[in-house]
């Protein structure tokens, strides 16, 4: 039996739209894909969607296709040629779409060419593919009539279309094996180039024929794609003036050629020889929009007045050098999309001086032998270069560049091409000066014999709109030039002139961008350079100097920090030292309990003697897994004196992180507390309780192990790795005494109090608990809520916990999405949980889940037997009576009595589609049905109608297990329903969702005083249904449910309502005119804010979130507000496996919530918050990051405690200027920004904070360090210039724990240093030093970004953005959340009052930043995410939902309109459009208008096409369309009227050209 022949098989190349409906239609007719060529982003994901390979354009391609045989190959809307080795592949046949009838318009932009010459007929063809463009056999052709009102954009949107069509027959017949090529006709043949263009640069002829003039609009009308050949102009005397699209104004006047008719807005009526013409949309060349009135005011042309006519002479002169720009557009555009400025740190700045600041040197400065291959301008202009190739971290760069040749191209026709052209600067800076000098005449020969840019390049391609644009052309922020006269040129910051004799070159920097200092800093870089050419003319342009024999000794003079410290010194003997000069004065404070030195001492020598035992000694790391209490500090002490390391294990930390570094640092004991001892890791060998071990710590013997030395290990801390693995930081005991010298100097040694906040887990921490214990000072520990089973005020009393479920069904059908229901309703069970709770929702995703709550509880008794199984709720009134009491005595049957009910009147109106009677006195309804059901379930009978209409009594089988059925009332808050619920002896189930905590108070006080009025025996139970999430800290489990629940707000937008109106801000936002509440008008980052403010207040008033210690402090809150019961609601949009995951820790709460019940009340807690500690201790240091101090001046309590510091310590990120003008002004004393990685012991500089300028510095370096400013060669940086941040001396660390490969990647060796063997850190920070000797952070290295070519700093956005006087903090990130899509993101956290609108944050920033470091998206925000340590968690920042703010939303009016508008939503991933937003601008491109397409078609009864797409852009003229409302039979009928002209037409023209 023989094998089934093979299908046959393809390789397609293409970009655009077409290639996927031609794709289908292969794959329908059993055609294989074997892959893909694109470059285009969204049809690479597509093949990946559709398993498809792909590869773009390359010298890839041909191993690709080569791979196996294959028959077809299909180039679709591929624009580049087919190499020849490739066209011989396939075994059947390679083929072409083009976008034209061949043989008559072969080329490029046919569409276009086809308007132009009016021809009434266009059409398609699939021809075959050989080694001559467009002249293979043709397969497939299909021709149709051109429209009057056609245009560039319609014709090929309707090419498209028909390509579409004329594939799918073209695939039936290569499969079936019918298709018959047929042989072009030569001698019709017409060849339009890619360098072809239009006659004199496509300027109109207003005094010729209106056709003509017409049919030139029309050809290059693309509606706003990019357009391959030029704008159409008008010449209005002194300069063009572009325009979009044109349109014959019925009826014709008789007026002159030339004459304006009309003007309004962008519509210019004028009179062309043979009729008039409405001119639209008029703009720039750089595509900028314009308006007529202003045009033809600024020119004193008014209606009446007769436009000027562009001479024969300009149009020959346009024509032959818009030919020369058409030959190089391809070379120029490749260039301008790369183009990138070069990398200086002047650049992209901006001062408050004027004017022009100048430099100049001269060909007698340059050494005799320096390339002297070069004529002189060329020379002279080659050292400046080579300088600024010095100066810049990337040797490759672009300038704008102009000389006599270039200018003398362009003479007469300026207005219409570029007066810069792009000349790219790569040197080989290791060669030779003479091979740099040859690439540079390379490459200005290169662009002198390109020559000449046409303007409007730069509006008619979409890939160059983000250029920074001046004047109409690209701004060069660095342009050079020989000959020219004047220091300007626009949008430059650095001009360099060379005379043509090349004896003279100036820098000139406007000094509006760059400030004298900086000029300053350039001159004395560009002097050593020259001096360093003349000293040595034949060295490698890289090797040349920068810096000056002064300016380097200054530079180290600064680094000369040498000071004394003990090199003998540990910790441990500074700590006893200490302890024996003050033996009395309080050491530590915490929690109310305090222990001076001599105990502190005591208990720390305690613990070390038994540390001693356990072969704790000199390098031997104890982990200190433990609560801030004192136990931890006398563990970190005690460690130390044993000779160990301690390695900090914040509790806080995820417990994979705790694991991690636990096993990694290889502890060899964890040092913990009795309520922490289950948490501690397997990978510990061994665990000791501290607290709960003590009589045993004290009675163990004296044992020895060998001490710490200077050079031992103090601790080994954990750092974030760029791996996603934390590292661990190595520190010695010499690097902390060393440390404590520098801070002795900067901080003095006067004893104060000192509030230690931060994390042990933060090297910082060393500053606030062992220098302070090694002065003197007595040192408050501030502790979160950490605390033994009975903390808090009513810890004696129960609380029970259940689970609670609301899940949302989005409608498709996925396995398993029940599996957390059962799963988690099988550990509540065997966990201690009281009952789990199913509720009843109908006809909507949100809850869809749960029609049924019998249903789902009868499945949960299967797998249940503790739980009570509740419904919460049963909406009653949807219900038979008797069916109720029915199916809920089957689930008490098969659950062996273990039902409740909770019964709702029910809400949503859609619901009461099941008894729509039964909506208006729902409410009534329901507690009937409660009576009544009661009644049956005791046995009793209820009388009612049968079918017949008799009335009967009737009793319920079959007979319940329980003799009463537990029965809850569910109110969202109404008091009235709380008193009735009581009234009828029923328990009841709320929540806090649109409730305060007081309220609810209030209203429990009414039921239960309703209650015991009624008589009822005990008191009733209170159920309050919150969401609930346990995890590590209150950030994490933040970043866990932040999405989840933004969701969940927005889905009821009377939660949104409650949130809204407790801000005035927003209340103002959110109230319409007519008073009610309103969203549907907001943006998209404005609904974003809204949701973040009510997310805020909700994780922190209404939700069980946060730790085990925050939620049973949490539950007992919630008991003093006599709550019985917390029905955690826990699928609400978390992951299912993370809810599983985390359920421990919700039973350890519901655990330690119940500890202490039957025990005496607990005494009232101390207010252990920051401010009550800095007012009862009357504080006097404190140090924090920006982000804690941004808190605490957020609080009028914490700014108070602030005011009375006499030292305030800031720093572990980026300090915002805002904020330390801020703190200056607050903290009665001294501010320090203080700055230090890790990896050089804490703080390696400082600098006080006093009358705060453009930045605060980090200052200078501390005692015996040395901080350098170094190139990508590690060679020191002069003053001023930018370069990589190193640190070295005393303070750098050991290195890394067990990485030796990042060890010598991070510590290198310090060439700057006398000592054998000085190592320096690399920081990664981006710094410069100033004038005064003091260093600017620039930012981090890793946050400096490529836009659009510029390399910026986003700490630079942050300190502008951050100056708007409605900014309170800013936080800007490079995101891409869309693979390939870059785009800035700026965060902020705006000052009370009306938080400030994107457009004018976006203005803001324009007036003091380039547009390419203006964020495209601004996201407002009540706080930002941070990390444990306190700091900003740039990774946990939400995704803007749009990029760009749009207008106000026009809402879709009708069903066709809301039609659309909902598959836009879908296909967009969009909350919601408007009837006046263009797809492209939502973010659509042609894939996803197929998808569109095809959802329209299956709604819609007209026939649609893509072209109708592309021609009715908005939902509303879409709409209108599809309504019969767009005029198109009319256009069809015109057609059919002008037929005969247009043949006439058409024979005229192939009469012309065949002369």
């Amino acid at each position: 039996m023989s094998a089934a022949p093979e299908s046959p098989s393809c390789f397609i190349i293409g970009e655009g739209t077409l290639v996927v409906p031609c794709a289908q239609a292969l794959t329908e007719r059993g055609v294989r894909i074997l892959g893909l060529v694109t470059r285009e982003p969204a049809l690479q994901r597509w093949a990946e969607e559709q398993s498809i390979p792909h590869v773009p354009p390359g010298e890839q391609v041909l191993p690709f296709l080569s791979q196996a045989p294959f028959d077809w190959l299909f180039s679709i809307v591929n624009l580049s040629l087919v190499k020849d080795e490739i066209l011989r592949l396939p075994r059947r046949m390679a083929i072409n779409f083009h976008d034209g009838p061949l043989p008559r318009y072969a080329g490029l932009n046919v569409t276009s060419w086809a308007l132009l010459h009016r021809e009434p007929q266009h059409g398609v063809t699939w021809h075959e593919m050989t080694q001559g463009a467009d002249k293979g056999r043709i397969l497939k052709q299909r021709l149709f009539d051109i429209a009057p009102v056609e245009t560039a954009f319609s014709l090929n949107a309707r090419c498209y279309t028909l390509g579409m069509e004329t594939f799918a027959e073209l695939a039936e017949e290569l499969v079936a094996g019918t298709a018959q090529p047929q042989e072009q006709d030569f001698s019709q043949r017409s060849y339009f180039g890619l360098a072809s263009r239009p006659e004199s640069a496509a300027v109109l002829d207003l005094h010729g024929d209106v056709d003509v003039a017409h049919a030139l609009v029309s050809a290059l009308d693309y509606g706003g794609y990019p357009n391959p050949l030029a704008f159409a102009k008008v010449w209005l005397g002194n300069a063009p003036v572009a325009i979009s699209e044109a349109r014959r104004a019925e009826p014709a006047s008789e007026a002159a050629p030339g004459t304006v008719l009309d003007i309004e807005g962008d519509a210019l009526t004028v009179a062309v020889q043979g009729g008039d013409l409405t001119l639209k949309g008029p703009k720039g060349l750089c595509g900028a929009p314009l308006t007529w009135p202003d045009l033809l005011g600024a020119r004193m042309l008014a209606k009446g007045d007769t436009l000027p006519a562009a001479s024969a002479e300009l149009r020959a002169r346009l024509t032959e050098v818009g030919t020369q720009a058409g030959k190089a557009e391809a070379f120029f555009l490749h260039r301008l999309e790369a183009l990138a400025p070069p990398d200086l740190s002047f650049l992209g700045g901006s001062s408050k001086d004027t004017g022009i600041h100048t430099l100049k040197f001269d060909a007698s400065e340059l050494a005799p032998g320096w390339v002297t291959d070069l004529p002189p301008e060329e020379r002279l202009l080659f050292t400046a270069i080579a300088f600024l190739a010095r100066l810049s971290p990337e040797p490759r760069f672009d300038v704008g560049y102009a000389d006599a040749s270039t200018r003398a191209r362009i003479e007469g026709v300026e207005g219409f091409f570029a007066s810069q052209l792009p000349l790219r600067i790569e040197l080989p800076m290791k060669d030779a000066p003479e091979q740099a000098a040859g690439a540079f005449r390379k490459a200005l020969t290169q662009l002198r014999d390109k020559g000449v840019l046409a303007r409007d390049v730069l509006g008619r391609s979409a890939q160059l709109s983000n250029l920074q644009r001046h004047g109409g052309e690209v701004a060069y922020p660095v342009a050079v030039r020989i000959g020219a006269a004047g220091p300007a040129v626009g949008g430059a910051a650095l001009v360099i002139d060379v005379d043509a004799q090349g004896q003279h070159a100036h820098l000139h920097f406007d000094a509006t961008r760059v400030d004298k200092t900086r000029a300053d800093d350039v001159a004395r870089q560009l002097s050593a350079f020259l001096a360093s050419l003349r000293s040595a003319p034949g060295k490698a342009v890289g090797e040349h100097d920068l810096l000056g024999a002064e300016e380097r000794q200054l530079l180290n003079r600064w680094n000369d920090t040498r000071r004394e410290f003990p090199h003998d010194a540990t910790l441990a003997s500074l700590f006893q030292a200490q302890a024996q000069r003050t033996p009395d004065a309080t050491a530590l404070i915490c929690k109310g309990a305090s222990l001076t030195y001599r105990e502190l001492d005591a208990r720390a020598e305690t613990l070390a003697r038994h540390l001693r035992g356990e072969g704790v000694g000199r390098d031997v790391r104890v982990g200190i897994f433990m609560e801030r209490s004192l136990e931890m500090m006398v563990g970190v002490l005690a460690t130390h004196k044993a000779g160990g390391c301690y390695v900090p294990l914040d509790p806080a930390y995820p417990a994979e992180r705790i694991a991690f570094m636990v096993e990694d640092a290889g502890c060899h004991l964890v040092l913990t507390q009795e309520r922490l001892l289950s948490h501690v890791p397997a990978a510990a060998k061994r665990a000791l309780a501290v607290d709960q071990a003590w009589e045993r710590i004290a009675a163990a013997p004296e044992a020895q192990t060998p001490p710490a030395t200077p050079d031992s290990l103090a601790y080994v801390i954990y750092t974030s790795g760029s791996t996603g693995k934390p590292k661990g930081v190595m520190i010695e005991h010499r690097n902390v005494v060393n440390f404590g010298i520098g801070m002795d100097e900067r901080l003095g040694t006067e004893r104060g109090t000192w509030l230690a906040v931060t994390s042990l887990n933060f090297d910082i921490s060393v500053l606030e608990l062992l220098w302070t214990l090694t002065r003197g000072f007595t040192v408050v520990l501030h502790a979160e809520r950490h605390g033994a089973a009975n903390e808090g005020k009513h810890a004696s009393r129960a609380m029970d916990f259940s689970l609670f479920y609301f899940s949302s069904d989005e409608g498709e059908r996925p396995e398993g999405r029940y599996d957390l229901l059962m799963e988690s309703a099988r550990f509540a069970d065997t966990n201690g949980f009281c009952a789990v709770w199913t509720p009843e929702r109908h006809f909507h995703a949100f809850g869809g889940l749960f029609p049924n709550p019998a249903v789902t509880s009868a499945a949960l008794a299967a797998v249940t037997r503790n739980v009570q199984l509740r419904a919460g709720s049963l909406v009653s009134p949807l219900h038979p009576t008797l069916r109720i009491a029915e199916d809920w005595s089957v689930v008490d049957n098969i659950s062996h009595g273990r039902v409740g009910i909770s019964f709702a009147a029910g809400w949503q109106p859609n619901d009461f589609a099941l008894r729509p009677e039964s909506f208006p006195d729902r409410k009534r309804i329901m507690f009937q049905q409660i009576e009544d059901v009661r009644r049956l379930w005791r046995g009793e009978t209820l009388e009612t109608k049968s079918g017949t209409g008799n009335t009967v009594k009737l009793r319920t089988l079959p007979r319940p297990v329980q003799k009463e059925l537990p029965i809850w009332v569910t109110t969202a808050g109404n008091p009235e329903t709380f008193e009735e619920a009581a009234r009828v002896g029923c328990h009841v189930l709320t929540h806090l969702l649109g409730q305060t905590v007081d309220e609810v108070a209030q209203k429990i006080a009414l039921y239960r005083e309703t209650w015991a009025k009624a008589g009822h025996p005990g008191k009733g139970t209170v159920s309050l249904m919150l969401h609930t999430f346990v995890g590590d800290s209150e950030a994490s489990v933040k970043e866990v449910v932040r999405g989840p629940m933004k969701a969940y707000l927005k889905s009821s937008v009377g939660l949104i309502k409650e949130a809204a109106w407790s801000f005035p801000a927003f209340k103002e936002q959110t109230t319409l005119a007519n008073g009610n509440f309103g969203t549907d008008h907001l943006s998209a980052e404005e609904m974003d804010a809204l949701l973040d403010f009510s997310f805020e207040r909700y994780f922190q008033t209404s939700g069980l979130f946060g730790s085990v210690d925050a939620c049973v402090a949490t539950a007992d809150r919630l008991k003093g507000l006599d709550v019985d019961e917390i029905a955690c609601l826990v699928d609400f949009g978390v992951p299912s496996e993370l809810v599983m995951k985390h359920l421990p820790l919700l039973a350890e709460v519901r655990k330690r919530s119940n500890a202490a019940v039957g025990q005496a009340p607990a005494e009232p807690e101390l207010d252990g918050s920051i401010p009550a500690l800095m007012e009862r201790h009357a504080v006097t240091h404190l140090q924090c990051t920006p982000s804690q101090a941004s808190m605490l001046l957020a609080e009028e309590r914490s700014r108070e405690g602030l005011k009375r510091l006499r030292k305030m310590m800031v720093g572990g990120e980026a300090f915002p200027v805002p904020l330390a003008r801020q703190l200056s002004e607050t903290v009665s004393g001294d501010v320090v920004n203080m700055y230090g990685p890790t990896e050089t012991t804490i703080w390696s500089s400082t600098q006080p904070v006093k009358n705060v300028g453009e930045g605060v510095p980090i200052g200078t370096p501390i005692a015996n360090t040395q901080l350098y400013i170094l190139d990508a060669q590690q060679r020191p940086l002069p003053i001023g210039a930018a370069g990589e941040l190193y640190i070295g001396g005393a303070g750098v660390v050991r290195g890394y724990h067990n990485r030796p490969e990042l060890d010598r990647e991070r510590f290198v060796p310090d060439p700057f240093s006398a000592q054998p063997g000085a190592r320096m850190y690399r920081t990664g920070d981006a710094a410069r030093w100033r004038q005064d000797g003091v260093v600017e952070f620039i930012g981090r290295l890793d946050h400096q970004v490529k836009v659009r070519g510029f390399r910026i700093e986003l700490g630079e956005i942050e300190a502008r953005l951050g100056e708007h006087p409605a900014v309170r903090e800013t936080v800007v990130i490079v995101r891409e959340d869309i693979p390939g899509d870059k785009r800035l993101v700026a965060y902020l956290i705006a000052k009370p009052g009306e938080p400030p609108a994107t457009e004018a944050l976006r203005e803001f920033l324009r007036t003091r930043l380039p547009e390419y470091m203006v964020p495209q998206a601004f996201v407002t925000l009540s706080t930002f995410p941070q990390t444990p340590n306190k700091k900003v968690d740039r990774k946990a920042l939400p995704p803007p939902e749009q990029a760009q703010a749009r207008g106000e939303l026009v809402r879709p009016e009708g069903e066709t309109e809301a039609l659309i508008a909902t598959i836009w939503q879908d296909v967009l991933k969009l909350d919601k459009v408007g009837v006046e937003d263009k797809f492209v601008d939502l973010g659509g491109h042609s894939l996803l208008m197929v998808q569109v397409l095809e959802k329209l078609k299956a709604q819609v009864e007209k026939p649609l096409t893509l072209v109708d797409l592309f021609r009715y852009p908005t939902i509303r003229t879409l709409s209108g369309f599809l309504s019969g409302d767009s005029g198109e039979e009319e256009a069809l009928k015109e057609v059919a009227a002008r037929g005969e002209a247009r043949a006439a037409a058409r024979r005229a023209m192939q009469q012309r050209r065949r002369r």
